[in-house]
């Protein structure tokens, strides 16, 4: 087909797509320094772009965090490795490509959305169809922005518009097809696992001379049913294929699921509200009451002439039902991108609408029924100006001014990289800066983590914690909620080791005093170790939290972290975990250091206590293969504290790892001769039969010691 014969037949939506794409050709490049300016105004966005970055320079795959589904990730990032052949992947680069990826799927959405329209009635509802999709500022937001909102919506529509195959001609492979699609929506995205209802019924129970009819019998149909297996197999193949790692970490990927659905079925901050009646005033929003008042008058028309759908309708009906059911029953989180899965759908539908109420005009009226509808489309296309004008005027402006830019700037300017930074999120610090971590929530535990020298601090998210009322109603919990109001509140008031030295209106920085001095723990470390939870300091953090209440004469909120603090790990604690994971990770010289800061903070404690901590020392190393040091450390530990058995046991054990099998031996007969059989000390002795360490000296230790016979291998 000739340019001229497409603009011909095509012109309105090659206008349409040229246009869209201009428009996102223009403000994709906006605010893509560094990743990190991109989190001003996306946290999502500069989290996908920084796991981008990690895959991409470690190649390791296998650490994804299953956020979002696999193919979000790995698109681009094939992208970005040929790219790396010619060029240097920077922040800039990947920033571009991932938010490219999202334009380029929205213009596909646009091209599908018309080709079906078009197919389904004709070439004007085509053409409605596309404008309806391309002039919606949600659509068009996340165009510019990087998310799988838009890459899952064109693998929804490529499953819809495979639909007519399966309809019109099913086979093994027109539904194998349709399940692959719907595996790609669901791995883009995972809602997209509610298109396999809307392919089972269509499999199942859908004829296409008869699709209003969804008649049980059909499922007497042999044929049918091995579609129906071909089209899951096909799905959960493609699924697999497609994010392995999904399969090989099964439990992590689950929970990443259920976290994600955490946050839909409670809400992002608050507890939240969904219903079938607030997803409808969204839809409403999102669509166009024009659009939607076109619909149901179409609908009403249809059924008082007894109008037939075609089968794809009712699959298109099928699917927008089925997923708005979804939302209103189990989405308490309310978002317009939300209802973006099923907007090509309803647009088709619209589409169709306008072009049967148009025919439908015919006599004396015609001319003004044809112009009201001219009026209602023409006013519900208007309906999404100005979301669209303060989309073009927030992107246009991003970095002119914006105060956390402005901030961010400054701190480049007066302190050096090294400087270590905790801030606000939706905060900006440069990438030149390596020591630094975010927050959804600053407390003084993650201060006594850290020990960070700045602060930065949004008003925003001090606002989202200063209504005390609302704490049992935080997704965090009424606790951490409460950290975090007095954090800020105490902050403002001067009462902690931070200093404001500079006010950029809705940000501030803080700076530390002499008190707050740096960990010696790496800085990376630190954001792993606060990430799984294990946070350093805590009851430190605590007590003086309870100090700065009774300060302040709060003495109820002094009581409760007084409580919380005779709760919290010690410092002891903290020492010893990060001993263990250096242990782990073959860093023997970092662990050496860590157990003889262990072996220092007890030394004024309890003979019992001491010996309970040295012997949890003992095991690490023994945990770790290392024998010597294992059995050296449970001798400290019976010297410190003779009665305790276990202690005794493990001495021999260990021992017997090391080799010194008549030492073993005789702690082993003086062990069981004072404290009897020892359950945990057998089941250390099977152990190291069953990982072939020593295994026949661990075998007659249990015959002799335990009245064990265990056999060779």
């Amino acid at each position: 087909m000739s340019l001229k014969d497409l603009l011909y037949k095509h012109g309105v939506v090659t206008a349409l797509i040229t246009v869209y794409l201009g428009f996102s050709a223009i403000l994709i490049p906006i605010a893509t320094d560094d990743i990190r300016l991109a989190d001003v105004f996306s946290v999502d966005e500069s989290g996908a772009a920084a796991e981008i970055r990690h895959y991409h320079s470690t190649g390791r795959l296998d650490q994804a965090s299953f956020k979002y589904g696999s193919l979000f990730y790995y698109i681009p990032l094939t992208v970005l490795h040929v790219y790396g052949l010619v060029g240097d992947v920077t922040d800039r680069v990947i920033l571009i490509v991932l938010r490219s990826f999202g334009a380029l799927s929205g213009a596909g959405c646009l091209l599908l959305t018309y080709l079906l329209g078009r197919r389904l009635y004709d070439q004007a509802a085509g053409c409605i169809t596309v404008a309806i999709v391309a002039v919606s500022a949600v659509f068009l937001r996340w165009s510019i922005e990087s998310h799988p909102d838009l890459p899952q919506m064109l693998f929804v529509v490529l499953f819809l518009r495979s639909l007519l195959g399966v309809i019109d001609r099913p086979s093994y492979r027109s539904v194998a097809w349709s399940g692959i699609l719907a595996a790609f929506a669901f791995n883009t995205k995972y809602a997209g696992l509610f298109l396999l209802p809307v392919l089972t019924v269509v499999i199942l129970l859908m004829d296409s001379e008869d699709p209003l009819v969804l008649r049980v019998d059909r499922l007497r149909d042999p044929g049918r049913w091995k579609r129906f297996v071909v089209a899951i197999g096909a799905a959960l193949l493609a699924a697999a294929v497609t994010n392995p790692y999904a399969v090989l970490k099964y439990d992590v990927f689950v929970q990443s699921l259920q976290g994600e659905r955490a946050i839909m079925s409670f809400g992002h901050t608050y507890r939240a509200e969904g219903g079938w009646y607030r997803w409808g005033l969204q839809l409403w929003d999102v669509v166009g009451w024009g659009h939607l008042l076109i619909a149901v008058a179409a609908a009403v028309q249809s059924t008082y002439r007894r109008h037939r759908p075609s089968p794809i309708v009712v699959a298109l009906i099928l699917w927008i039902v089925g997923y708005y059911a979804y939302l209103s029953l189990f989405s308490q989180l309310i978002r317009p991108r939300h209802v973006l899965p099923i907007i090509p759908a309803i647009a088709i539908l619209v589409g169709g609408c306008y072009r049967q109420l148009w025919d439908a005009s015919v006599g004396r009226r015609a001319v003004v029924l044809r112009a009201a509808i001219a009026v209602v489309f023409a006013s519900s296309i208007g309906w999404s100006a100005p979301g669209f004008s303060d989309l073009v005027v927030s992107r246009l402006s991003r970095q002119d001014g914006q105060a956390e830019i402005v901030a961010g700037r400054w701190l480049s300017e007066r302190y050096p990289p090294a400087t270590s930074v905790l801030y606000d999120a939706y905060g900006y610090v440069p990438g030149t800066f390596q020591q630094v971590a975010r927050s959804f929530g600053l407390t003084y535990n993650a201060i006594e983590h850290f020990r960070p020298r700045l602060l930065l601090v949004r008003d925003a998210i001090a606002t989202d914690y200063a209504d005390t009322s609302l704490a049992r109603d935080s997704r965090v919990g009424e606790s951490a909620f409460l950290d975090s109001h007095y954090f800020y509140r105490y902050l403002r008031e001067q009462r902690l080791a931070y200093r404001e030295v500079r006010d950029f209106g809705t940000v501030a920085v803080y700076e530390a005093d002499e008190s707050i001095q740096p960990r010696d723990v790496p800085w990376k470390e630190l954001v792993k170790m606060f990430g799984f939870g294990k946070v350093l300091g805590v009851r430190a953090a605590r007590r003086t939290m309870t100090n700065v209440h009774i300060s302040a004469g709060n003495m109820a909120e002094a009581d409760r972290q007084r409580r919380l603090s005779e709760r919290a790990p010690s410092h002891v604690f903290d020492r010893f975990t990060l001993a263990r994971d250096h242990l782990r990770r073959g860093e023997d010289r970092e662990a050496a250091r860590l157990v003889a800061e262990v072996v220092d903070l007890i030394a004024s404690a309890p003979d019992s206590f001491r010996a309970v901590v040295t012997l949890h020392v003992a095991r690490a190393y023994f945990e770790t293969s290392h024998f010597e040091q294992a059995a050296e450390f449970a001798t400290r530990a019976v010297n410190t504290f003779d009665g305790l058995g276990t202690a005794h046991f493990e001495r021999g054990v260990f021992y017997l790892a090391t080799g010194e099998t008549a030492r073993s031996d005789s702690i082993l007969r003086q062990s069981v001769r004072r404290f009897g059989r020892s359950p945990q000390a057998k089941s250390l002795l099977e152990q190291l039969v069953e990982v072939d360490i020593r295994p026949k000296e661990a075998r007659r230790a249990l015959e002799t010691h335990f009245g064990e016979v265990q056999g060779g291998r």
